[in-house]
């Protein structure tokens, strides 16, 4: 029975890896559909509104990951490694006590570490959706000055001279131009 509390624990935090990038765009479109759905709108336009938020979140990220300066993309970062965080500190919350975690310590001390795990996945996770190249790396081609058209570079053209090859001679014919043996 452990054994298939192991494996489903595993899949749950695989899955929760994956789905990790969703969790403030969703929570954005259902607290938005919520609030809407509260202040009297039909259940439709509240599923419309949630839909909204949701679609507004992911236009944040993708527009927070594609900007130049890093001061613009590290608050979109942040912003979605706080949600990711959270997320992950409850699901391992919830693990440890349904695998028996003993006393009021573990549970918490468990959720702290899948916290800080999560947030450290979804930090590296997003900083390798920026498409830059990582700190120290050497790009593949230099990029332009300022103004100066983008070009290839030349293409070195190296010419094959090849080496006259030797040409033993017969024993007999020593220093003559008789015939020749070519190997």
């Amino acid at each position: 029975m452990i054994v298939i509390q192991i494996i489903v624990s595993i899949l749950a935090l695989w899955l929760l890896y994956h789905l990790m990038m969703w969790a403030l765009p969703l929570a954005a479109g259902i607290g938005l559909g919520y609030l809407a759905f509260q202040h009297g709108s039909g259940w439709l336009l509240a599923i419309g509104m949630g839909f909204i938020g949701t679609v507004i979140g992911l236009a944040i990220l993708h527009l927070g990951m594609a900007a130049r300066s890093l001061w613009i993309r590290l608050p979109v970062i942040l912003a979605f490694v706080g949600p990711a965080a959270y997320a992950g500190a409850a699901a391992t919350y919830g693990m440890a006590i349904q695998t028996g975690a003993q006393g009021p310590v573990w549970p918490v001390v468990a959720s702290i570490g899948g916290g800080l795990v999560f947030a450290i996945l979804a930090f590296v996770r997003l900083l390798t959706m920026t498409g830059q190249p990582a700190p120290g790396a050497q790009p593949a081609m230099p990029a332009p000055a300022q103004g100066e058209p983008f070009s290839q570079p030349e293409p070195t053209i190296v010419y094959y001279h090849p080496i006259e090859p030797v040409r033993p001679r017969l024993s007999h014919e020593r220093g003559s131009a008789g015939r020749t043996i070519d190997l």
